[in-house]
């Protein structure tokens, strides 16, 4: 929960910037490191992946009938 959190203002310092120019400027510098593989998009990283809590295992270790 704390990654979240974390990203999550991470993001909105990001996405919340007011300055026109200096919005520019990041959305210009953020394109050249995608278009040169240094940088990647968090659609698929935002949400860390579940790894407890959530799913309901049965006695063998597998997902109990209707978990999920």
């Amino acid at each position: 929960m704390r990654e979240l959190v974390a990203t999550t203002k991470a993001m909105g310092e990001i996405i919340g910037e007011l300055d026109w120019d200096a919005a520019r400027r990041r959305d210009e510098a953020l394109g050249r490191e995608l278009d040169l593989g240094l940088a990647e998009t968090l659609r698929q990283k935002f949400i860390p992946d579940l790894t407890h809590g959530l799913i309901a295992l049965g006695g063998d270790g597998l997902p109990s009938r209707g978990a999920g």
